[in-house]
Order: structure tokens, then C-alpha cells, then sequence
């Protein structure tokens, strides 16, 4: 998938990502403390890139709904021969509407125990885009997909409230105000996050 204005992905994502036929780079060792401290001073890098063997990475993975699309593609897609080598699918992660108040109160819940309940990762990231694509066939009829997520972390995503805060109306007028009151650079300011591993499913 192309990384343009059409996509809706993050500005910058694309310093993160490496071509299919390239190994993925992994050296980042920042936790979602690290990440929740840099957004909130401004300080370090605006796009943060993390690939199969890095800790955020792994505990990202363990989350229930990243387990879910993998179950996902491989009965819906991969077993039924539905899907297009190289071509790009989507499953965004949502806490928008009232299904997604649940997720919303469940990833948050883990702030009031210190991360020693749920997934510091998914409490970070909150919604977020999630691309899959079949990269590989292999001859034990397995195929191999690359998994990327991606993040913008921003005043907006970290005020809004459940249900109301992930309208239209409330990006167009409490989020933009926020967003535009805190701008573009300093404390508070957008970052963005690239998750990027390999996974081969079946047969």
C-alpha cells in the first residue's frame, strides 16, 4: 500500500517501513512509559520504529485483538484462498462507538495498577491503523504475511472521551481547537509509531 494523503496513514510512517523483500530492523528499546514521557515533553524522536524482536513489539503482540487478526486473515483469507499476494488488507483497531468503550476502559484500566494488568502497548497506542499482506507462499503451504501497525499520538487521541470523543463532530471542534492550541512541535505535540514483524500462518 502506498504511503500517500490518500491512505490516512501517519506523516512519517514511511521512514519506517522496509521493502517485503528486506529484513526487518529491530534495535529499539523504548517501553510505552519511554514513549508516554516523550510525547508528553516533546523530547526525542517525532516517529519511533519497532520491528519483530523488540520489546514493544512482543507485548504488542500478546494483545488479544493482534492474536485476532492473525486468526482472522488465516481462516477468512489464507484457508480460503481469497487473498492476492503483495496486495495490502486492512484491520484498524477501533475504540470508537459503544463496542468500543469497552476496549477504551479495559486498555486505560491498566494505568491504575502501574502496567501490571492488561497491555502497556495497546494503552499507549489507543486506535490504530493495522495493514496486513501476504508476502510469501511456502512449500509447506504456509504463507508468510507482514503485519504493520501504525500510530499518531496526539493531543486530541489522548483527551478525547468513550463514545462522543471519536465523532466527527467533536474532531471538528474540540480536536481541531486542541490540536491547534498545542501545534505542530514541543510537548503534547503529534508522534508518530510504526510496528512492523513478519508472521507466517498455517497451513
Amino acid at each position: 500500500m502506498p504511503i500517500d494523503g490518500e491512505t490516512g496513514l501517519p506523516d512519517g510512517a514511511e521512514s519506517c517501513l522496509t521493502p517485503f523483500g528486506d529484513p526487518i530492523e529491530h534495535r529499539n528499546n523504548t517501553n510505552p512509559w519511554e514513549l508516554g514521557w516523550s510525547w508528553l515533553t516533546g523530547s526525542g524522536p517525532t516517529s519511533q520504529c519497532f520491528g519483530p524482536d523488540d520489546e514493544f513489539t512482543r507485548l504488542y503482540r500478546e494483545h488479544s485483538h493482534t492474536q485476532g487478526v492473525l486468526a482472522y486473515f488465516l481462516n477468512k483469507w489464507q484457508r480460503t484462498g481469497k487473498y492476492e499476494l503483495g496486495h495490502t488488507y486492512m484491520n484498524d483497531y477501533m475504540l470508537s462507538g459503544f463496542d468500543g468503550a469497552g476496549k477504551y476502559m479495559t486498555d486505560y484500566g491498566t494505568l491504575t495498577t502501574g502496567g501490571l494488568t492488561g497491555n502497556l502497548a495497546y494503552t499507549f497506542l489507543g486506535s490504530h491503523q493495522v495493514r496486513m499482506t501476504p508476502i510469501r507462499e511456502n512449500a509447506d503451504g504456509s504463507v508468510t504475511w507482514r503485519y504493520t501497525a501504525y500510530n499518531e499520538s496526539d493531543i486530541e487521541s489522548a483527551t478525547h472521551p468513550p463514545v462522543i470523543g471519536y465523532t466527527d463532530w467533536w474532531s471538528d471542534t474540540v480536536g481541531a481547537f486542541v490540536d491547534k492550541v498545542v501545534g505542530d512541535e514541543g510537548p503534547l505535540s503529534p508522534k508518530t509509531q510504526v510496528i512492523e514483524f513478519n508472521v507466517t500462518l498455517g497451513p
